[in-house]
């Protein structure tokens, strides 16, 4: 099964192949793919898909149509895919890829301590017991 980041980058593809997306073709869904995405759920060829917001395309039927699901990868396929692998492979050998190669994650850190929290600190004895004589005496003056 692809990634994530796979899917976004081919639904990029396709919005971009389609004339809707002009950005980079990064696997980041973000403003510029959300409104390429808004913009060609509003035109007429986006029928029978569902409109939902710009959010990337659903993994399951109903798509636009023209776009299918690749049954041995998964991934979704509208021909215009086809021109940017063309267009992508002739780059690769002038030595410009158009897009980066997907990198592993980065094994996450653990959360660094929060430096802006205050630890309180328990009172020596003494202390406590001055603070619960002068609470005692306080409740008793109010008391009268």
């Amino acid at each position: 099964m692809q990634s994530e980041f796979a899917h976004l980058v081919r639904q990029q593809v396709i919005l971009k192949g389609l004339g809707y997306y002009t950005g980079p073709i990064d696997g980041i869904w973000g403003p510029m793919s959300i409104d390429a995405k808004r913009r060609f759920e509003a035109d007429k060829s986006f029928l029978p898909g569902l409109p939902n917001n710009g959010l990337p395309f659903a993994h399951s039927r109903p798509w636009p149509a023209g776009i299918t699901r690749d049954p041995s990868s998964g991934m979704l396929y509208h021909p215009c895919i086809d021109k940017f692998k063309a267009e992508e492979a002739s780059a690769i050998k002038a030595g410009k890829p158009k897009r980066p190669v997907e990198q592993p994650a980065a094994p996450k850190e653990a959360p660094a301590e929060d430096k802006g929290t205050m630890k309180l600190k328990p009172r020596p004895a003494d202390q406590q017991a001055a603070v619960t004589s002068s609470d005692k005496a306080a409740t008793a003056a109010d008391a009268e």
